[in-house]
């Protein structure tokens, strides 16, 4: 399984347990982030055009690393030229670097889109592909049900996957993925950093109030033991190729990749499995963030 670093909070503040502090990572700090990628041989970044700074500074490094930018299908009044704009601009900031994967951002409206449009952005993204200009094209998910909609397009599947969220493992179409030879990333496995906040501060902060998220603050009092068995549940999972893991500074990351080399335990987490999908989906939350 390889590390992919998120790149969400590169110059921009991403977020909810970093509501408070509204810390971003600048271009100085990333200079230390990027020589401790390259020691740990982490090759990969997770970004997209809608965080546009990151973007900038990523495209300093645009001979150093691999990068995964996601683009925006707006399916209403949808024009195949507004698409091919979004990807200039992408293309114009890394220059003549291959892109390594463009993602369409949200799967779900890529499919309900008219057939013509669809296969207008596979054309456009297979040619891209032809001349050279990106390597893989990819799809990020919400849902499971979006999986065979696109599993004939894809090079590379993101899906969102943690402790609480578990509606992606075991699915019978995985092993139909693999033969493929599809990539699956997963990110989303701190929950957005909901689990570095404690119980009752998410409760003031997003409405939420669970047993499942009580008991696995009982259950983890540290912050290690927490971010262990978050990584845990992904490692033990074989069908996973490669990890986002999301960080506000160079300390933090720091930290989850010493803890991520620990060995892996095999545990069963199905105690932790929450099913209602306005906690384990972070654009349904209901933010209060002025308290």
């Amino acid at each position: 399984m390889n590390i992919i670093a998120g790149g969400a909070q590169i110059g921009n503040i991403y977020g909810i347990s970093n509501y408070n502090s509204k810390k971003k990572i600048d271009q100085i700090e990333f200079k230390k982030i990027f020589n401790f990628l390259k020691k740990n041989k982490i090759k990969y970044v997770d970004s997209a055009l809608e965080y546009k700074n990151s973007l900038k500074i990523l495209s300093n490094y645009n001979n150093k690393i691999n990068v995964i930018i996601k683009i925006p299908v707006r399916n209403k009044k949808f024009r195949i030229s507004d698409f091919l704009k979004d990807i200039n601009i992408c293309f114009k900031l890394f220059q003549s670097k291959k892109i390594y994967c463009i993602m369409i951002h949200d799967t779900n409206n890529f499919i309900t889109l008219s057939k013509k449009n669809r296969n207008e952005i596979l054309s456009l993204l297979n040619n891209f592909k032809k001349d050279n200009k990106i390597k893989k094209i990819g799809f990020s998910l919400y849902h499971p049900r979006e999986l065979n909609k696109i599993i004939n397009y894809a090079d590379v599947i993101q899906i969102p996957m943690n402790l609480f969220d578990q509606r992606f493992d075991n699915l019978k179409i995985i092993k139909k993925i693999l033969k493929k030879k599809i990539k699956i990333h997963v990110r989303s496995i701190f929950l957005q950093g909901l689990i570095f906040l404690n119980n009752n501060k998410i409760s003031k902060l997003l409405n939420i109030k669970s047993k499942k998220i009580k008991l696995f603050f009982t259950k983890y009092k540290t912050k290690e033991e927490r971010i262990f068995n978050c990584l845990n549940y992904i490692k033990t999972r074989n069908f996973i190729s490669n990890i986002i893991i999301g960080f506000t500074d160079i300390k933090e990351l720091e930290e989850i990749i010493k803890i991520y080399k620990k060995k892996s335990i095999k545990k069963n987490y199905k105690k932790f499995i929450i099913y209602n999908k306005n906690i384990i989906l972070p654009y349904l939350w209901k933010k209060n963030l002025k308290n």
